[in-house]
């Protein structure tokens, strides 16, 4: 098959209005090894879109020569309902208007579903992967939705609960590159981390919410509980990219995200030619229970004290929160520390803050692999 581009229309809300998701395919449509991989489910987002506009033209390529084994799918713009979401000249695509609704929460949790479908329908083990995707793709198929959103969502995941590997493409504020593996993918996932030189990886149990990756994961997770010997391999690897900060798009650094990203799906087999040497890992890997999440304890302007990849240890002050309101300067600062210490990866993407605002992540060391990912404001 030859490079092809479909467009998949959305459920329109309202007369007048039509909207289509632009998903480009490469290999043999219906192959038994699928990869899918998306970005921009956060509209606001740019890194994600931006690292799939370079993968596109080395996948068109590889396709040429034949080098695609299997199907991949690429979805460059998965929100069209965000990327439409101005206000006063400002994008703003991580909720949705209408519903109020993060547009990577409440994905559909099918596993349950998936659980009770499969009881007739286990054979033998080989076919029983087969079969789950068959019933997933049954189960989402007969969704009904009241937003369009929900529709994008149900949607995107029917492109996603098939594929062998899924990637979801993000960014996240201010950040460092990191890397979302899902637990059953660890320590599997390394060679994606690896490959991206990635200094820190998260191991994830539980993305809190319904993020795209525990809706594509999580459904495996309860098959393998269920019927501990029909399921005993993992047919999916799940993983999401936190690729820097929101607005870090520099062509040449993001093309050369884009190559290595080749190089992954070389290196799983899913496209021909030699990857060249794996590269050493560098990344520190942490649980997400390790990550210390800080806040603003009041309103006011965020002025940091530390710069991103440092690392702290206990009770290090991150950053002053100023209150430009108090009549005394010099009284006007509130230190935020760290309670645990580690790598500093990510900071708020204002500094202007109201109470409770996320201002910074660090990643520790210590804790069990589980826990949601914290930046979910």
């Amino acid at each position: 098959m030859t490079h092809a581009i479909d467009r998949v229309g959305l459920w329109s809300p309202g007369g007048g209005t039509e909207r289509s998701i632009v998903v480009h395919r490469f290999g043999t449509a219906g192959a038994d090894s699928k990869v899918y991989l998306q970005g921009g489910l956060h509209a606001n987002e740019a890194p994600g879109m931006l690292i799939l506009h370079h993968l596109i033209p080395l996948l068109r390529d590889a396709d040429k020569a034949g080098q695609v084994r299997g199907e991949i799918v690429v979805v460059p713009e998965a929100n069209p309902i965000g990327m439409g979401q101005f206000v006063h000249g400002y994008q703003s695509g991580r909720y949705d208007f209408t519903s109020g609704v993060n547009f990577n929460r409440q994905i559909p949790l099918i596993g349950d579903a998936a659980v009770a479908k499969m009881a007739d329908a286990l054979g033998r083990s080989e076919q029983n992967v087969a079969h789950a995707r068959a019933a997933m793709r049954e189960i989402l198929s007969a969704r009904r939705a009241s937003f369009e959103s929900e529709f994008l969502k149900s949607t995107l995941l029917g492109l996603a609960i098939d594929a062998d590997i899924v990637i979801d493409c993000h960014s996240a504020g201010s950040a460092m590159l990191h890397v979302l593996v899902w637990h059953a993918n660890w320590p599997e996932g390394g060679d994606l981390v690896a490959q991206l030189g990635a200094p820190l990886a998260l191991v994830i149990a539980d993305s809190g919410g319904g993020t795209f990756e525990e809706a594509c994961a999580s459904p495996w997770d309860a098959l393998g509980d269920a019927y501990p010997d029909a399921f005993p391999v993992r047919p999916s690897f799940v993983a999401g990219l936190e690729l820097r900060g929101d607005s870090d798009t520099d062509d040449a650094i993001v093309a050369e995200d884009a190559a290595n990203l080749f190089r992954f799906l070389q290196r799983r087999g899913a496209i021909g030619g030699d990857p060249g040497p794996m590269p050493a890992i560098i990344a520190q890997i942490a649980p997400m229970e390790s990550i210390d999440v800080l806040r603003a304890s009041g309103a006011g302007i965020v002025v940091y004290r530390q710069s991103l990849g440092a690392i702290l240890q206990p009770g290090d002050i991150v950053a002053d929160l100023v209150d430009p309101s108090n009549a005394d300067p010099s009284t006007t600062r509130t230190p935020i520390r760290t309670t645990r210490g580690g790598l500093l990866f990510a900071m708020a993407p204002h500094r202007v803050v109201a109470s409770g605002h996320h201002v910074a992540m660090v990643a520790g060391s210590s804790g069990s692999v589980s826990g949601a990912h914290p930046w979910i404001d």
